[in-house]
């Protein structure tokens, strides 16, 4: 890990001094995932055993995903995430978690331009943040932030219910460990003594809903598959919800590089994706170069699984040209190298 655990608590304590027993704000990203939920419950949790005695609320813009929903559920955690603030605090903290772009806030970006003292902590490479906030700890080689949480805390400060929550949070965002690292099994070692991983699986698992299968039949049905040679088999495909497993999905089939365009009413998103087959390098360098081509708004993800979000909205009869023309500059970037 980058940074070592007692430098993060003391980055943590400066910014609690900072804001001076005002209103805090934990703001963590529209429709939370199990990852982004976690973090935000412990780190408050965290907050509270240091002694902090104002009140602090756990937001996310859009609420939160249907996985955490059933997470929470399941474990009953009584911790309200809200969508907006309960009312209008004149001076208040900001911590944002695991947030790597404006667009990731919503319309919560406004309290980032409202507050005056604001801490993120973020495990994403590229953060189009951190340059706009007061302090930063951002741990670019955690494949999760639940598992840098876990170690800030300790296990003396985690209970049944929270381990269950944060493994959850890593087991989702590391693709079942997929992309684990050393501190991610160190993590996983402290929790797992408090909450069977064969129990977080069947927290984590849900019943498909028929849209989300739709979604899937759909993206099949449009697609636009190119190779190069024998070697890497790249798919673009076109759908207005479920972008992201819908990609998963077409890598799980045989892509090597999967672009999913997906207009939405006030933006445009584009999902990047990237078998073992393709070195993290490379499906980098396509995200970058992506980036420099296309009027992004901002941008996110992991090495292997990234998202762009274009500042225009795109008719969604121009999807399959839009599809096509990424398809091809994929190709030919490729093929240069």
């Amino acid at each position: 890990m980058e940074k070592p655990v007692e430098e993060i608590k003391k980055k943590i304590l400066q910014f609690l001094q900072k804001i001076n027993d005002n209103f805090l704000i934990i703001l963590t990203h529209k429709n939370a995932d199990p990852d982004a939920i976690a973090s935000a419950i412990a780190l408050k949790k965290f907050i509270e055993f240091l002694g902090y005695s104002q009140t602090i609320e756990i937001l996310a813009d859009e609420g939160i995903s249907r996985i955490s929903r059933n997470i929470l559920e399941k474990l009953e955690v009584k911790e309200k995430i809200i969508q907006k603030p309960s009312f209008e605090p004149r001076k208040y903290g900001l911590l944002l978690v695991d947030v790597a772009s404006p667009s990731q806030l919503g319309e919560n970006y406004r309290l980032f331009e409202k507050s005056n003292q604001t801490l993120l902590i973020d495990h994403h490479k590229y953060n189009r943040l951190s340059s706009q906030v007061s302090s930063t700890i951002i741990i670019k080689d955690a494949p999760s932030l639940s598992e840098i949480i876990t170690l800030i805390l300790g296990p003396e400060n985690i209970d049944r219910k929270l381990a269950c929550l944060l493994l959850a949070g890593i087991i989702t965002d590391t693709g079942r460990f997929a992309r684990a690292s050393s501190t991610t099994f160190l993590a996983s070692h402290i929790l797992a003594n408090k909450c069977e991983y064969s129990y977080v699986t069947k927290l984590i698992s849900i019943e498909e809903p028929f849209s989300a299968r739709i979604a899937r039949l759909k993206g099949m049905q449009r697609m636009i598959v190119s190779s190069i040679g024998e070697k890497e088999i790249i798919i673009g495909t076109h759908l207005g919800s479920y972008e992201s497993e819908v990609a998963n999905t077409l890598v799980q089939l045989g892509g090597d590089i999967v672009i999913v365009v997906s207009p939405k009413d006030n933006e445009t998103r584009i999902v990047l994706r990237c078998s073992n087959r393709i070195k993290e390098e490379i499906c980098e360098n396509l995200m970058r170069y992506a980036s420099e081509k296309l009027d992004v708004y901002s941008s996110g993800g992991h090495p292997r699984a990234g998202i762009l979000v274009l500042k225009q909205k795109i008719d969604k009869r121009n999807a399959p040209s839009l599809t096509k023309k990424l398809v091809n500059m994929i190709k030919e970037t490729i093929e240069t190298k």
